[in-house]
């Protein structure tokens, strides 16, 4: 781990960030620092990625995530996140009107999944929606489950528009410095600031959508009136917007440069996402920081969303028994299945075929009530039988005794 222990290393530090990113023109200062401290400095950033990349190659981590000033959450949420070789699976559990809801998502290489697994209907015992995340439709799904990564400086997707975008569970530093522009780095009171401009990938993807095709889709699913023009006036705000961001991170050189501070702004200068991180970690088979609490809040039009993220339990080189292709478990009969990756899915307006979970546990056309009613007559088949079997052998002890 580096020590910034006075002026001149910060200096030789900043010139080797912004060799990451092809912009060592921009030091004024120290310009004729010596190409071997720099190369050092550079080998440096490349270690955390590294160990990062490592840690993250197979590991379980149990997280409890608070909804500050929320009423629908009972109590807090626990979380359930494996990664694997850049697969993930997680498992949500919501305390709501006390009862305890559970979702999940996953990501196994080629598909994505998200996941209802209990529905406590009849008609719709779960339900589930298959993804390609490589395509350039229908990503708009939100992976808000790997926030507290994404916080904790691994670099992670937010959402479907940022799937394609590999590779993941890296150093997110390491990440922006690539992908970055107008990438400023210096230091205040100990800590080294960094500021760039990075892709919106979210609001690029939302400006190929047609907006009246949109309303007509939302409008034709069982969303509320008022939902679905929130829906809308955020589209239409996507398209004054410019689709880049400004990122501010506060990155503690004691800490292995692990961001302490977070900012997300819109280029017009509006706050998308703030979180601060503390109680760290120290890993030392990686040689990795981690928090064990990150504080979160996150700006949506008027909605403002603030949580407390703890980490609960972390283990690297976990039991590999995790299932990710998720599909594989929905096999409840009735089973809604949303699949965007179907080739007819381009021909309908939403894109997307449903599916249904038939009584034999394959895929089919047909509606729900359809296979239900199948259902409850494979169960009254075997009551019919036996009615059949006791009127015939009564049949026969009375024809016998006549």
């Amino acid at each position: 781990m580096i020590r910034m222990t006075n002026p001149s290393r910060v200096w030789i530090l900043l010139a080797s960030l912004l060799l990451c990113n092809g912009a060592i023109s921009q030091i004024q200062e120290d310009a004729d620092a010596s190409a071997s401290l720099i190369a050092q400095f550079h080998q440096e950033i490349q270690d955390l990625h590294s160990k990062i990349s490592k840690a993250f190659l197979d590991v379980k981590l149990e997280l409890e995530h608070t909804h500050v000033a929320n009423a629908y959450h009972d109590a807090p949420a626990k979380v359930v996140v494996w990664v694997e070789h850049g697969k993930f699976r997680i498992k949500h559990y919501v305390h709501h009107d006390g009862a305890t809801l559970e979702y999940e998502k996953s990501f196994d290489g080629k598909k994505y999944y998200d996941g209802y697994p209990d529905e406590r209907e009849v008609m719709q015992p779960a339900k589930i929606s298959i993804h390609d995340p490589f395509s350039n439709a229908n990503v708009w799904y939100r992976i808000n489950s790997l926030m507290y990564l994404h916080y904790a400086g691994v670099h992670v997707p937010e959402n479907g528009a940022y799937m394609q975008d590999f590779p993941y569970f890296g150093s997110r530093l390491e990440h922006l410095l690539k992908k970055g522009e107008s990438v400023r780095v210096y230091e205040s009171d100990g800590n080294i600031i960094l500021k760039c401009v990075v892709p919106d990938y979210f609001i690029l993807f939302r400006n190929t959508l047609d907006i009246n095709e949109e309303r007509k889709s939302l409008s034709a699913s069982p969303m509320n009136e008022d939902v679905v023009d929130s829906i809308i006036s955020e589209l239409a705000k996507d398209r004054e917007a410019v689709p880049k961001r400004k990122i501010e991170l506060h990155l503690d050189p004691d800490y292995g440069f692990a961001p302490v501070y977070m900012l997300d702004s819109s280029m017009d200068g509006r706050k998308t996402k703030e979180a601060r991180a503390k109680d760290w970690m120290h890993y030392t088979d990686y040689d990795i920081w981690l928090p064990n609490i990150v504080t979160s809040e996150r700006v949506s039009n008027s909605d403002t969303n603030r949580m407390i993220y703890r980490l609960k339990d972390l283990e690297f080189r976990f039991e590999n028994n995790v299932n990710y292709e998720l599909i594989e478990e929905y096999d409840k009969p009735a089973t809604l299945v949303r699949d965007y990756t179907d080739p007819d899915a381009k021909n309908i307006r939403g894109g997307e075929v449903h599916y249904y979970v038939g009584a034999d546990g394959e895929l089919t056309k047909k509606r729900a009530e359809a296979i239900i009613a199948e259902i409850n007559r494979s169960k009254k088949l075997p009551l019919l039988l036996l009615a059949s079997i006791v009127i015939l052998l009564g049949s026969i002890i009375y024809i016998w005794k006549k």
